[in-house]
């Protein structure tokens, strides 16, 4: 185990070898490496599960990336930083680092964050969900179209209305003929007289009203209900669009926008997700802050044997460099060299060239010349008195 934690701190091996009584310091150093790196373990997987809602085995393969990324970036800026001259110059160079771990810090705290107030988010996400159907079911019932349903809801109620009123009247004239039959009322004769079959007639002629018109507000009503239940599943269909949407909006931003809404709302609340805020992202900061308040401390011998051994790196890098430069230009200079001597070459082979041309074009004209001549002699020889007339 503390060879791993060595390992996570960046240190040489061979450099703490020499330098035991700083063992421990690095292996702290490299457990806050370790902690930070299963913090974002956690955390990426608590993201993951928010956001995506990803099963196994690819929740814990993405979350166990992220940890090994975070790992190597932590053990990074502590293994590169060094010593500079003052402490002025030890925080300027530090910032960068710092910096980044502020960023990776506060990614890595939220998940955890939320997951640490799950309980308060999912009240708060049940309040959020109820307003906004309570909103929706106010927006709803505005509608121009929803209002046209309650209208053809009063407009049944007022035609059965109407029915039941022709119904009472024709029940007032069944008792009128009831009576009458009796003696009870009207002619006051028990039986069925004349004035018991006028009255029945009436009856008749009532039931007959009453069917018809019945049957009109009967065809009425029902369009008007088939109108209302068209018009009530688009507002069915709406609502539970809206439940669906809010339902789905249970994830990582939704879950942050409700713990804004119960911190802004609870002294005590935000208190408490600042602290946890802040112990998080100083936990995930922590190998960087411990490496400058390292850095702080006096110059220690594995500082120093670090110091000598990259003094000798340098050192033999620098003369490598050296080396390599001095024998480019010493190639270069034998190059040069070469490309001078050989240019001299074509010189001269070009002046030997054109020397042989030269002599070759005299031998040429010299015995052209003697040919010329021995011609001539024997021409003048052959017509000698030809040519002494022509002299004189």
């Amino acid at each position: 185990m503390k060879n791993f934690l060595l390992f996570c701190s960046g240190v040489k091996r061979d450099i703490l070898a020499l330098c035991p009584t700083e063992e421990n310091k690095y292996v702290g150093l490299g457990g806050a490496v370790l902690i930070t790196s299963v913090l974002s373990v956690l955390s990426m997987g608590t993201a993951l599960d928010m956001a995506f809602h990803l099963a196994s085995p690819y929740k814990e393969s993405l979350a166990l990336f992220w940890g090994v990324a975070i790992f190597n970036l932590d053990r990074w800026l502590i293994s590169s930083a060094r010593r500079q001259e003052t402490r002025a110059k030890e925080v300027v160079a530090f910032l960068p680092r710092l910096v980044m771990a502020l960023v990776f810090g506060a990614i890595i705290s939220e998940p955890l964050i939320l997951n640490a107030f799950s309980s308060e988010i999912e009240s708060q996400l049940a309040r959020n969900q109820a307003a906004a159907r309570a909103a929706a079911q106010r927006q709803a019932d505005a509608n121009p179209l929803y209002q046209q349903m309650r209208a053809l809801e009063a407009a049944n109620r007022d035609l059965r209305g109407q029915v039941e009123a022709r119904a009472a009247q024709r029940d007032i004239l069944y008792r009128t003929y009831i009576e009458e039959i009796e003696g009870v009322s009207g002619s006051g004769k028990v039986g069925k007289g004349p004035a018991a079959r006028e009255k029945r007639e009436r009856l008749a002629q009532a039931d007959r009203e009453l069917a018809a018109f019945r049957r009109e507000m009967d065809a009425k009503v029902g369009r008007n209900e088939a109108r209302v239940n068209q018009i009530q599943m688009a507002k069915d269909a709406e609502l539970r669009e809206l439940d669906q949407r809010s339902g789905e909006a249970r994830g990582l931003l939704a879950r942050m926008e409700a713990l804004d809404q119960i911190t802004a709302s609870s002294a005590t609340l935000a208190l408490a997700h600042f602290l946890l805020f802040l112990a998080i992202m100083l936990l995930d900061c922590l190998p960087v802050l411990g490496k400058l308040i390292q850095s702080f401390n006096p110059h220690r011998p594995y500082d120093a044997l670090l110091d000598a051994a990259e003094g000798r790196v340098e050192q033999g890098a620098r003369v490598q460099s050296e080396d390599a430069l001095a024998e480019a230009e010493a190639d270069i200079a034998i190059a040069r060299y070469q490309h001078h001597l050989r240019s001299q070459i074509d010189q001269e082979n070009q002046q030997r060239l054109r020397q042989r041309v030269a002599d070759a074009q005299y031998a040429l004209g010299d015995q052209i010349i003697t040919a010329w001549e021995e011609r001539e002699r024997d021409r003048i020889a052959q017509n000698m008195d030809d040519y002494i007339g022509a002299l004189l």
